[in-house]
């Protein structure tokens, strides 16, 4: 699983994580998503949780490389 924290000052309400697959080390609009997982438990301001280990699907053509998961 991964962790994720609310470093906002107000609680987070239903969100949706999505997990990316990136072949830099920038998030951008051209990275594939390649899962995702939602909640409507409330995240308090500074609290964090365990997003649960997700299975995810990368595409057939994707070519062999380094490639980094963006949460």
């Amino acid at each position: 699983g991964y962790v994720a924290s609310n470093i906002g000052t107000g609680a987070a309400g239903a969100r949706r994580y999505g997990l990316y697959l990136s072949a830099d080390a920038a998030l951008d609009a051209g990275d594939a998503l390649v899962g995702q997982w939602s909640t409507s438990t409330p995240l308090p301001a500074g609290g964090t949780e365990i997003v649960p280990a997700q299975t995810v699907t990368i595409a057939a053509g994707t070519a062999p490389g380094t490639y980094r998961l963006f949460l």
